[in-house]
């Protein structure tokens, strides 16, 4: 019996019907766990990691594809930055910081707001070994410019990325267990073994209950949505990642919390997650964007949310340094 074949007979997928690269890889490292020493089902978790790695674009600059979506994130990230300045200069500064959950495992978030002159932290030390630690997260760079103020003013905005999968440029050390981000030279080079990768394309609660830093991010997250008043966006998540879905119910139980996705309509009987998800939460505190109309869209894509959160031109604060920002989950 083939791995794929038990897979199916477990899942209680038809012969052949099987579609679902996360799902796999999650009943695939679920068995590992109780059947450690199984080589074959090594072997075919190596060759998908592979696969799923070169599956991944990083030439930003060389690919059409990879340009276009960057142009899309670089619409998207100003609108949450603008949106930060105007509630400082409301009297409002503990709204400076905008928190970007992603399950997405390339670099356009980080890559945009670096490029917009924005700073972030992405949970990683700065230095020659730039190593995984969560105080990174609650740690704040201070604006010297107007080093004579009486008070001392953190960077506004300022971005936190969470990515909740792990990313392409993660490497965990076999030796030491410790989590390091990789340089684009490396990257480029594909000079990293993919068993050696955090990349974590599971859709149950597996990354949960894994060490640092997929525990580590998923408590932060879920810190983060309990916040007094908080809110949430969300655009191309699907709600079918169950260990994600679960967070955002409980915290809609709160009437103080409040939820904005962007989800596809559902069509016709065809099973959708997001639709699933809304009908289950039908509440005032929970608002699902998607085309009502007739048109052959079934859903607003990041380009046209990008649009939508992009900035009018001339609005102040875009383009100057460290006077932009982004947000995504």
């Amino acid at each position: 019996m083939t791995v794929l074949t038990k897979y199916e007979k477990a899942r209680g997928i038809p012969a052949g019907a099987a579609n679902n690269i996360e799902d796999f890889l999650s009943w695939l490292n679920s068995y590992l766990e109780v059947q450690p020493r199984s080589r074959k089902c090594r072997s075919v978790r190596k060759y998908v990691l592979d696969e799923f790695r070169k599956s991944i674009d990083i030439d930003y600059a060389g690919s059409d594809a990879a340009s276009g979506t960057l142009e899309n994130y670089l619409d998207f990230v100003p609108g949450l930055g603008y949106s930060r300045q105007v509630l400082a200069q409301s009297k409002s500064p503990m709204f400076d910081v905008v928190n970007m959950f992603t399950t997405n495992y390339d670099l356009f978030h980080e890559l945009a707001i670096t490029r917009l002159g924005y700073q972030y932290t992405d949970g990683f030390t700065n230095g020659i070994e730039c190593r995984f630690s969560t105080r990174e997260f609650h740690q704040r760079p201070i604006d010297l410019e107007d080093r004579f103020r009486e008070h001392l003013q953190p960077v506004n905005p300022f971005f936190r990325v969470f990515k909740l999968h792990g990313s392409i440029d993660w490497a965990m050390d076999e030796e030491s267990h410790t989590v390091s981000r990789l340089p684009m030279a490396v990257l480029v080079k594909r000079d990293v073994a993919s068993d050696n990768l955090l990349i974590m394309p599971t859709s149950s609660k597996y990354a949960v209950t894994q060490g640092s830093p997929f525990s580590d991010l998923f408590r932060e997250f879920f810190n983060a949505i309990s916040v007094l008043n908080s809110i949430l966006i969300t655009s191309g998540f699907s709600f079918g990642d169950q260990h994600i879905s679960e967070l955002i119910e409980q915290a809609l139980m709160r009437t103080d919390f409040t939820l904005y996705a962007f989800i596809s309509r559902r069509n016709g009987d065809t099973r959708n997650p997001a639709q699933d998800f809304a009908d289950r939460n039908a509440m005032q505190n929970a608002v699902f964007i998607y085309p009502t109309d007739n048109s052959a869209h079934e859903f607003f894509d990041f380009g046209d949310v990008a649009r939508i959160m992009k900035p009018e031109e001339g609005m102040i604060g875009l383009g100057g340094e460290g006077e932009d920002e982004d947000a995504d989950l």
